[in-house]
């Protein structure tokens, strides 16, 4: 079992996760690499789940059935749909392009960025070319 420190909650200070018993010496790595690089676990694992939860938050990326009804509600997941069709079309495409239609529909430059950053990948894994 492994305990990181996250935070300040006075509920829950330090959390533990399990990892596989064969494979301590990744645990142990990844410390000295973030010693290394002048960081703690806790940071690098916090910066993680931030990034997971703003990735991961908005759920399955299918569009509600409100999507459809004129004026109705229009969420990330429909956006990006929209989006991924939107460049699937050809056989290369700018990552430029992408990320600027992605700024241009979500308000959140963070998530406009990871958006960017999944449809590429989405597009790369069925053929398209990303340039960079």
């Amino acid at each position: 079992m492994y305990y990181v420190m996250c935070g300040g909650s006075l509920v829950s200070p330090v959390h533990s996760f399990y990892g596989k018993p064969n494979e301590d010496h990744l645990w142990h790595r990844f410390i000295e690499i973030a010693k290394r690089e002048g960081r703690n676990a806790s940071m690098i694992l916090w910066d993680f789940i931030v990034k997971y939860v703003e990735e991961h938050g908005p759920g399955n990326p299918q569009s509600r059935i409100e999507s459809f009804v004129e004026g109705g509600l229009t969420d990330q997941g429909a956006i990006e749909g929209r989006i991924r069709q939107k460049f699937s079309q050809g056989k290369e495409v700018s990552y430029q392009d992408i990320l600027k239609q992605c700024k241009a529909e979500v308000p959140n430059i963070k998530s406009a960025i990871a958006m960017a950053e999944r449809i590429s990948k989405w597009l790369n894994n069925r053929g398209v070319r990303i340039w960079r």
